[in-house]
């Protein structure tokens, strides 16, 4: 109530709780929130995905099933599933691993592609396109740090990574490791 243009301490008091209930819920909101993936590429990188890779696109955090977010936020929250950035191959220069998904007739296509930049453009390795292969749920990218990286089912099969590693996951399946030794991308299966 507002006697000789003066706030009554209830009004005070109910304006601090919504302005204190407001601010939580904005928070609550923001803190499920995922940065696009797409943005987080430099604009020629994006448009270059899209001239060669016509028909396919980067994948979001809202292309996992709901249960894929419920994991991949409980490791990973905020973070965007389908692009990370890089020393990946010991250069200097970072690069881009992505994550480009096409859907067609309800089959879900993937590809893992590591992007780095030459000159103007940029240079892509298909480092991983399990053709013929049929997916359930969409596979998620993350950086691993350097180390041995050991096969899940033979300790004698390593690879050792001396750069940043992508990981490539099926959420709660399997999970491969790709290492840069001698010049090239090894796989080592880490989950099955």
């Amino acid at each position: 109530m507002i006697k000789d243009g003066k706030i009554s301490i209830p009004i005070i008091l109910l304006l601090v709780y919504l302005s204190v209930a407001f601010s939580c819920i904005a928070n609550s909101k923001r803190s499920l929130n995922v940065t696009s993936c797409a943005s987080l590429l430099p604009l020629a990188l994006k448009n270059e995905i899209g001239i060669y890779y016509k028909g396919w696109r980067i994948l979001e955090y809202s292309d996992l099933s709901s249960e894929d977010q419920k994991i991949w936020n409980q490791a990973h929250k905020g973070v965007c599933p389908g692009v990370i950035e890089g020393h990946f191959d010991g250069s200097k220069d970072s690069s881009y691993a992505v994550t480009i998904i096409q859907e067609i007739a309800n089959r879900k296509n993937v590809k893992l592609l590591l992007a780095k930049k030459a000159n103007a453009n940029y240079k892509f390795e298909v480092l991983y396109d399990p053709v013929g292969v049929t997916i359930s749920h969409y596979p998620v990218i993350y950086k691993g740090a350097s180390g041995v990286y050991r096969d899940f089912y033979d300790d004698s099969v390593f690879a050792e990574a001396q750069n940043d590693v992508i990981i490539y996951e099926h959420l709660e399946a399997s999970a491969i490791a790709f290492v840069y030794m001698s010049g090239e991308f090894r796989r080592v299966l880490i989950s099955d």
